[in-house]
């Protein structure tokens, strides 16, 4: 709404609890839809005869917004348990008000808690429901309405009869005669991720978003503040493999990308829509080569962006990926190191150790792109000396440098993760194996392990908020919990032991050569004994670096940056060693021990 709007209710949120009791400044009635197996307790709150100012104000808003529109289908997406209660009391105005207009809801919370409804109530105030990915769903709903003459029943009716276009619905799910019809819910049919288009942000008021709040945590305060232009690298996971993870559902299943030139083409349109060159790549795990291709059509193209996003701590994410990356803009990443522990992590089978995370999460920090660690206790047989051990590691990881925020989560297992549908596997088994009518994500489970896991949730929350301001470094015993805890089994180097300094043997001979550096001089001088010798000026930012050689390594830098350079065919290492011997008369074992070398790798050569 307009700023002047805005000013009445600035007084509504001095007092939560004057207000509603399921006001977050954030998002709205969450607690209440965090775990619902029955309908019952949100639909008592969905029919209160009399309603909150917030209700009031938000539906105030909502109609103001859909008369300004007059739209005749209505589309809400719910993409987590915060966003359910607003989006069904503004369904229910609309069909108290506006019952022509056809509802539709979907996103994250629909596809992975409401895939086995049976409580038809729902359907009180949304018409369909869509599953997995919408464009393709809603393209064919909107075609089955316009067939149907508009007319909601009408629809509902040829579905069920399979009439014309309407029998192509896919993945749709609705309430007829007090009965729920479901139509190709397992239908793989989509629309390509190349064919999709670019995000259209028309008509949104861009310049009002607000920074809602403040976070001591940085990575916090990334996702919360300001606004960033959303946009996927690629659908799915390419690992989906990780046990607590929905890896059968299609967002996780389902791998798929494009182009790095489709998509920074896709970047620059949005950029030029939206007036913001900062962007948020809200990838499930953001694909190593795709990153790096997207980098370097960024660079190519001489664009100022910023950009962050979700990744894996892999072997892949070498420190010359990392410095290619920061190049690009990259400002930030999140990455999971979960349970921090090499037994648990294999039973989880994340695919990482805690070696190789150690080695990605500082070739980011090196690079200047800060950190942000996905952290988890509670995994089935995790023991209570392992939670221990695992914030050892954190600490060690804080203290070292390697991660700058990072926050915990306990386990929940989830009827769609390899956890869920094996849980025996994992030496835990379902509390309950039948189907909620509501919801249906979260299961409650026994573990074979008896551990009492709620007694970690607030000191570790304390010992990384303390490790993350630089304090608590000290502390090897840890303090930080209500009850007396074993010590760490884990020497205090243990995490330092996994750090290795990368070195130049053994490369790829197709590996490419990139010169990252602002430039590069020579000068040629006559040295104190009387020999020609060659300054050569290496330029990074604000900082230069001199190396003095011969006249053959300054012919084989000049010439090396030059065929590096990022407008010009790809250069690998390989033809470097060529190059090298070519010019100096040198072996080509020699190129990689020679001083030349090792300040033009300091100073933006990168291998990748």
């Amino acid at each position: 709404p307009p700023r002047s709007t805005l000013f009445p209710y600035t007084t509504l949120f001095r007092s939560k609890e004057n207000v509603t009791p399921n006001f977050e400044l954030i998002k709205y009635a969450e607690k209440l839809c965090l775990y619902l197996p029955e309908f019952d307790p949100l639909l008592v709150e969905l029919e209160q005869p009399t309603m909150n100012r917030v209700d009031l104000m938000m539906l105030s808003i909502f109609e103001e917004v859909f008369l300004q529109i007059n739209p005749q289908m209505v589309g809400f997406c719910v993409p987590f348990p915060g966003n359910l209660y607003g989006a069904l009391k503004c369904g229910a105005l609309l069909k108290k008000k506006y019952p022509s207009v056809l509802t539709v809801m979907g996103g994250g919370y629909v596809n992975t808690e409401l895939r086995q409804l049976s409580d038809e109530r729902l359907f009180r105030f949304i018409d369909f429901l869509t599953f997995d990915d919408g464009e393709l769903p809603l393209e064919r709903l909107v075609h089955a309405f316009i067939k149907s003459n508009y007319s909601i029943e009408r629809l509902k009716e040829s579905v069920l009869l399979d009439e014309g276009t309407a029998g192509t619905l896919i993945r749709t799910m609705f309430g007829f005669q007090n009965r729920i019809k479901t139509v190709q819910l397992d239908s793989v049919q989509n629309i390509k991720m190349a064919d999709r288009g670019i995000p259209n942000y028309s008509g949104l008021p861009l310049s009002l978003y607000l920074d809602l709040t403040e976070f001591a945590n940085p990575m916090l305060r990334l996702w919360s503040n300001g606004r960033w232009n959303k946009l996927t690298l690629a659908h799915g996971c390419y690992w989906a493999k990780c046990a607590f993870c929905d890896t059968s559902l299609d967002y996780i299943a389902r791998y798929e990308t494009v182009s790095a030139s489709i998509l920074v083409d896709r970047m620059e349109a949005m950029m030029v829509q939206t007036g913001q060159s900062g962007f948020h790549f809200v990838d499930e795990a953001a694909p190593p080569a795709v990153l790096k291709r997207v980098a370097l059509e960024i660079i190519n193209r001489g664009l100022q962006i910023t950009w962050w996003g979700n990744i894996r701590f892999e072997k892949s994410f070498t420190s010359d990926l990392c410095l290619l990356l920061a190049k690009s803009g990259c400002i930030a990443v999140s990455g999971g190191i979960e349970v921090a522990s090499d037994r648990l992590l294999q039973l989880m089978n994340k695919g990482v150790t805690l070696f190789g995370a150690a080695n990605a999460c500082e070739a980011f920090t090196s690079a200047g792109i800060m950190v942000h660690a996905y952290l988890m206790y509670g995994f089935p047989s995790q023991t209570e000396q392992e939670t221990i051990d695992s914030l050892e590691v954190v600490r060690q990881f804080f203290a070292l440098g390697l991660i700058q925020s990072a926050f915990w989560h306990r386990f929940a297992m989830t009827v769609h993760s390899p956890v869920g549908q094996n849980p025996a596997q994992f030496g835990i088994k379902r509390v309950a194996n039948q189907l909620n009518f509501f919801s249906n994500n979260e299961a409650s489970f026994k573990d074979s392990v008896s551990t009492d896991h709620a007694q970690f949730g607030e000191g570790l929350r304390i010992a990384t908020y303390n490790f993350m301001h630089g304090v608590g470094f000290d502390k090897r015993k840890f303090s930080w919990f209500g009850a007396k805890m074993p010590v760490t089994t884990y020497p205090p180097t243990l995490v330092e032991s996994f750090l290795v300094t990368k070195r130049d043997e053994d490369i790829p001979g197709n590996s490419r050569l990139i010169w990252l550096g602002d430039g590069v001089s020579e000068l040629l001088r006559i040295s104190k004994t009387g020999k020609e010798e060659v300054v050569i000026t290496c330029y990074s930012g604000a900082e230069t670096k001199e190396v003095v050689t011969d006249q053959k390594q300054a012919r084989f830098a000049i010439s090396m940056i030059e065929k590096a350079n990022l407008t010009n065919k790809l250069f690998s290492f390989g033809e470097a060693e060529v190059l090298f011997t070519t010019l100096t008369d040198a072996s080509s074992e020699k190129m990689i021990r020679s001083m030349v070398w090792k300040v033009l790798r300091k100073n933006g050569l990168v291998i990748v």
